[in-house]
């Protein structure tokens, strides 16, 4: 099973409707059923009913979408990995994202997966995310006991990661939150 890790970018006038709709109650909505009755025909000749599903959209994917100002960057691992490697960080002295909104991060976390708001305030653990100075053994050590580290390209995966955090820090202006979704 694996996670996804999702980044957006933000004004920071729009943190705290992100916080509001991280309180928000989701709405249930009735999906479209089939187009095709036949569809319909077949599923209850084999005794399966289908009654209307319903669509459960998440306040905070949807504000998420309607206020990203779009970011420039992909992980192509898995959110597991990139969940670990920001745990390794902070366990290391580089807690991405706790230099401001502590309490809105709170907020996010409590149902929302886990999401970082990193700011240009977090510009000063750009050195840390070189990967050439961090120390391979401690990382592989790291992964293997949190399960993560059993493949072979763990070392390329933490290098994406750490490569791409520097990026999208580095590029922050004063006024853009970096948001982190891993869920």
């Amino acid at each position: 099973m694996s996670t996804v890790a999702s980044f957006y970018l933000l004004d920071r006038s729009a943190v705290p409707g992100l916080v509001r709709a991280a309180k928000a109650k989701p709405v249930m909505t009735p999906a479209a059923t089939h187009r095709w009755p036949a569809i319909g025909k077949f599923w209850s000749r084999i005794g399966w009913r289908n009654p209307t599903p319903l669509i459960m959209p998440s306040p905070v994917y949807d504000y998420l979408e309607e206020n990203d100002l779009g970011v420039l960057g992909w992980y192509d691992w898995s959110g597991y990995v990139l969940m670990h490697l920001m745990l390794l960080l902070e366990d290391t002295g580089t807690p991405l994202g706790a230099a401001e909104y502590r309490a809105e991060t709170e907020v996010l976390n409590a149902g929302n997966g886990l999401t970082y708001l990193i700011t240009s305030a977090d510009k000063r653990h750009l050195p840390a995310l070189d990967p050439a100075r961090l120390d391979r053994a401690a990382a592989e050590r790291y992964f293997d006991s949190v399960g993560d580290g059993g493949f072979e390209e763990i070392r390329q995966a933490i290098d994406d990661g750490l490569i791409l955090l520097r990026e999208l820090i580095a590029a922050l202006d004063e006024n853009e939150v970096l948001v982190i979704r891993i869920g």
